[in-house]
């Protein structure tokens, strides 16, 4: 993996050996999740591209990379799949903490935007209701491609100094 390829956080299924066996994997990742914080950005990067290898150290992983706190971790955490248990609350942590994502020519903003589509759904009227109470001033209405979409974003940093960062 090229070094412009962990600026912009792609994770490298290909560092991880196919001759590597599962027990080989689960003792790197535990030797990884055993060292002292912070990581270091390619233990992050490594944590991340072995939770696909290691499904019951999923939510260590994610709680390791989010008391980093860096932007390596919270770039992990970002590159790891979007159904991996416990990575969004991570990644709230991470960011509230200060971490920032990398991107070239600079760091991203600190903030999280949560975006979501209109559903047939029985409690979609619930959730809807539930957004409108709690994240109002932050909430958006789209329309793209004549569908539409909701979003709201929060400011973890804000938050975190009592502000209007969300919830």
């Amino acid at each position: 993996m090229s070094s412009s390829d962990a600026t912009l956080g792609r994770l490298d299924p290909a560092r991880q050996s196919p001759a590597d066996s599962p027990a080989q994997r689960e003792a790197r990742c535990e030797a990884l999740l055993e060292r002292a914080r912070p990581l270091s950005d390619e233990d992050c990067q490594a944590l991340a591209e072995l939770a696909a290898f290691v499904p019951g150290r999923v939510r260590k992983i994610c709680e390791a990379l989010a008391a980093t706190e860096t932007d390596a971790a919270a770039q992990a955490l970002l590159d790891m799949p979007r159904e991996t248990p416990g990575r969004i609350e991570a990644i709230y942590r991470a960011m509230r903490r200060g971490a920032r994502r990398p991107r070239p020519g600079g760091t991203a903003p600190a903030l999280l935007a949560f975006e979501f589509r209109r559903s047939r759904a029985r409690d979609f009227a619930e959730v809807l209701d539930f957004v409108h109470t709690h994240f109002a001033a932050q909430l958006e209405q789209l329309e793209v491609e004549g569908k539409l979409r909701y979003r709201f974003r929060l400011d973890p940093l804000l938050a975190a100094r009592g502000g209007a960062g969300g919830r």
